[in-house]
Protein backbone atom coordinates (compact mmCIF):
# COMPACT_ATOMS: atom_id res chain seq x y z
CA UNK A 1 0.00 0.00 0.00
CA UNK A 2 1.11 3.55 -0.63
CA UNK A 3 0.71 6.37 1.88
CA UNK A 4 0.32 9.84 0.42
CA UNK A 5 1.13 13.17 2.05
CA UNK A 6 -0.19 16.41 0.58
CA UNK A 7 0.92 19.84 1.63
CA UNK A 8 0.84 23.34 0.22
CA UNK A 9 3.71 25.72 -0.29
CA UNK A 10 3.20 29.48 -0.56
CA UNK A 11 4.71 31.16 -3.60
CA UNK A 12 4.91 34.74 -4.76
CA UNK A 13 1.97 35.77 -6.96
CA UNK A 14 3.16 36.36 -10.53
CA UNK A 15 0.39 38.57 -11.94
CA UNK A 16 -2.24 40.80 -10.42
CA UNK A 17 -5.82 39.48 -10.03
CA UNK A 18 -7.04 41.97 -12.65
CA UNK A 19 -4.54 40.66 -15.19
CA UNK A 20 -5.57 37.09 -14.37
CA UNK A 21 -9.23 37.97 -14.89
CA UNK A 22 -8.58 39.86 -18.12
CA UNK A 23 -6.63 37.01 -19.68
CA UNK A 24 -9.18 34.45 -18.45
CA UNK A 25 -12.10 36.39 -19.93
CA UNK A 26 -10.32 36.89 -23.27
CA UNK A 27 -9.22 33.27 -23.43
CA UNK A 28 -12.70 32.06 -22.50
CA UNK A 29 -14.44 34.31 -25.04
CA UNK A 30 -12.11 33.26 -27.85
CA UNK A 31 -12.38 29.59 -26.84
CA UNK A 32 -16.17 29.78 -27.00
CA UNK A 33 -16.34 31.85 -30.21
CA UNK A 34 -13.97 29.82 -32.37
CA UNK A 35 -15.89 26.50 -32.32
CA UNK A 36 -19.12 28.37 -33.08
CA UNK A 37 -17.47 30.10 -36.04
CA UNK A 38 -15.89 26.86 -37.28
CA UNK A 39 -19.16 24.93 -37.09
CA UNK A 40 -21.10 27.77 -38.71
CA UNK A 41 -18.60 27.96 -41.57
CA UNK A 42 -18.79 24.20 -42.04
CA UNK A 43 -22.61 24.20 -41.99
CA UNK A 44 -22.75 27.04 -44.54
CA UNK A 45 -20.37 25.21 -46.85
CA UNK A 46 -22.35 21.97 -46.54
CA UNK A 47 -25.61 23.76 -47.34
CA UNK A 48 -24.47 26.10 -50.13
CA UNK A 49 -21.32 24.44 -51.48
CA UNK A 50 -19.24 27.63 -51.20
CA UNK A 51 -17.47 29.70 -48.58
CA UNK A 52 -19.65 31.93 -46.42
CA UNK A 53 -19.41 35.71 -46.65
CA UNK A 54 -17.82 35.77 -43.16
CA UNK A 55 -14.40 37.44 -43.51
CA UNK A 56 -11.56 34.99 -42.99
CA UNK A 57 -9.44 37.74 -41.40
CA UNK A 58 -11.64 37.75 -38.28
CA UNK A 59 -11.30 34.00 -37.89
CA UNK A 60 -7.55 34.27 -38.45
CA UNK A 61 -7.19 36.99 -35.80
CA UNK A 62 -9.21 34.96 -33.28
CA UNK A 63 -7.20 31.84 -34.08
CA UNK A 64 -3.87 33.61 -33.56
CA UNK A 65 -5.30 35.24 -30.43
CA UNK A 66 -6.21 31.81 -29.06
CA UNK A 67 -2.67 30.52 -29.63
CA UNK A 68 -1.23 33.65 -28.02
CA UNK A 69 -3.46 33.16 -24.95
CA UNK A 70 -2.37 29.52 -24.83
CA UNK A 71 1.27 30.58 -24.83
CA UNK A 72 0.89 33.08 -21.95
CA UNK A 73 -1.57 31.11 -19.82
CA UNK A 74 1.13 29.78 -17.49
CA UNK A 75 2.22 33.32 -16.61
CA UNK A 76 -1.28 34.42 -15.60
CA UNK A 77 -2.41 31.36 -13.66
CA UNK A 78 -2.61 32.32 -9.97
CA UNK A 79 0.46 30.76 -8.45
CA UNK A 80 0.11 31.63 -4.79
CA UNK A 81 -0.53 28.00 -3.79
CA UNK A 82 1.20 24.94 -5.13
CA UNK A 83 0.10 21.42 -4.22
CA UNK A 84 2.88 18.95 -3.58
CA UNK A 85 2.50 15.28 -2.85
CA UNK A 86 4.91 12.66 -1.62
CA UNK A 87 4.44 8.90 -1.43
CA UNK A 88 5.90 6.16 0.70
CA UNK A 89 5.48 2.40 0.54
CA UNK A 90 4.07 0.64 3.61
CA UNK A 91 4.39 -2.92 4.81
CA UNK A 92 1.21 -4.97 4.82
CA UNK A 93 0.82 -4.75 8.62
CA UNK A 94 1.11 -0.95 8.52
CA UNK A 95 -1.38 -0.67 5.68
CA UNK A 96 -4.07 -2.43 7.74
CA UNK A 97 -3.57 0.13 10.53
CA UNK A 98 -3.76 3.00 8.04
CA UNK A 99 -6.97 1.61 6.55
CA UNK A 100 -8.55 1.29 10.01
CA UNK A 101 -7.63 4.89 10.87
CA UNK A 102 -8.90 6.17 7.52
CA UNK A 103 -12.17 4.26 7.88
CA UNK A 104 -12.69 5.58 11.44
CA UNK A 105 -11.89 9.14 10.29
CA UNK A 106 -14.34 8.92 7.36
CA UNK A 107 -17.11 7.68 9.68
CA UNK A 108 -16.57 10.54 12.16
CA UNK A 109 -16.40 13.21 9.42
CA UNK A 110 -19.24 11.89 7.26
CA UNK A 111 -21.66 14.58 8.43
CA UNK A 112 -19.36 17.54 7.71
Amino acid sequence: MVRSHSFFVRRRIGASPNQNLTVSVRYGAISMALPIIYLSEYAYYEKHGKKSPWPYQITMILDYGWFFCLAVTAKFIPSNMVARRSFELLHLSESCDVLRVALAWSKTNAGT
